[in-house]
């Protein structure tokens, strides 16, 4: 396959139109409701399911992060990196660790785009996985554009939910605000994230064409990535 065809994968993949990507279903009616149309209940399942697929698109960051950081001898820091792996692979749907752990990653990938000599640092080791590197950062792309996809669902049930609530209802409007702000959190930084892990998926493009390695299909991508993930 040849470089153009890679940085296509990736373009298309950060744009969200690969065809694996499902639409998530809508918000319906359902037994639990305070006085609006939005299930406040089902919101909250939906909130879990964004939390978990944010999880691990983080998750696979972190994973080719760490391959990327052992290949030019920083182990200390891929070794931090698979301590948050660890992190959110225990508790995938804890928002608190995915917020951490998600500045963690980016923290990691802007580190490695600073790097103007990074290809050549990655040259240098005999044992880069850049295969399983780029494989873990699509499926991160692809979870991110299911998770960001979800997010602006929820923040408009939200909207709506709040909207239809008696202001009576005081502890239904703190939990759809609880879910809101969770959402609008998810929707701002995952846009960023996706910009950073873009540009190192580029520059694993090129290192693996000067090596002639043969890196993962879009279709191996998607496979992989949808049996990562809820909903």
């Amino acid at each position: 396959m040849t470089k153009t065809s890679y940085v296509i994968i990736v373009m298309m993949l950060v744009l969200g139109i690969s065809s694996a990507l499902m639409a998530f279903p809508k918000l319906g009616k359902g037994e639990e409701k305070a006085s609006s149309s939005v299930d406040i209940g089902q919101l909250e399942t939906s909130s879990l399911v964004l939390i978990y697929n944010a999880s691990w698109a983080t998750i696979n960051i972190l994973e080719a992060s760490a391959l990327i950081y052992d290949a030019i001898g920083n182990k200390e820091v891929a070794e931090k990196l698979r301590v948050g792996m660890e992190t959110l692979k225990n508790n995938p749907e804890d928002e608190d660790s995915l917020k951490i752990v998600m500045e963690e990653a980016n923290n990691a990938v802007d580190e490695l785009n600073k790097m103007e000599d990074l290809e050549s640092q990655l040259s240098s080791s005999a044992s880069f996985d850049v295969t399983n590197a780029f494989l873990a950062l699509g499926c991160a792309i692809y979870l991110d554009n299911k998770a960001i996809e979800t997010a602006k669902l929820i923040v408009d049930n939200s909207k709506t939910a709040l909207s239809e609530t008696p202001k009576t209802k005081v502890k239904e409007i703190k939990r759809i605000k609880a879910i809101s702000e969770s959402a609008v959190f998810l929707s701002k930084n995952i846009p960023v994230q996706l910009k950073g892990i873009a540009t190192v998926s580029s520059n694993l493009v090129q290192f693996a064409k000067t090596k002639g390695v043969e890196l993962p299909s879009q279709d191996e991508i998607d496979e992989k990535a949808s049996g990562m993930i809820k909903g």
